[in-house]
């Protein structure tokens, strides 16, 4: 997989042809703001050839629920400030 850093008001304003590309492509977006890292967006690839889950994929989702249940979480309206939304 590889990594391309997008600007935040890119990201924003060609956030659906971004994301395609970064399926297709198989590529780590990743977002900045004023040269800093905010967050990556990165392709789901939770199945294996034959339709059965990744372990990784299990792995990452249980441990956001964990942290969900501890409040480990943004809301969307946090999100929507912190991204300048």
């Amino acid at each position: 997989m590889t990594t391309k850093l997008v600007g935040l008001r890119e990201f924003r304003g060609n956030i659906i042809k971004i994301t395609k590309a970064a399926k297709r492509k198989n590529q780590m977006i990743v977002v900045t703001s004023r040269n800093l890292p905010m967050f990556s967006v990165s392709p789901l690839l939770a199945w294996d050839d034959e339709g059965i889950y990744k372990e990784e994929f299990v792995r990452d989702t249980l441990m956001a629920l964990q942290q969900a249940k501890k409040g480990r979480m943004y809301t969307s309206a946090e999100l929507r400030k912190e991204l300048g939304l």
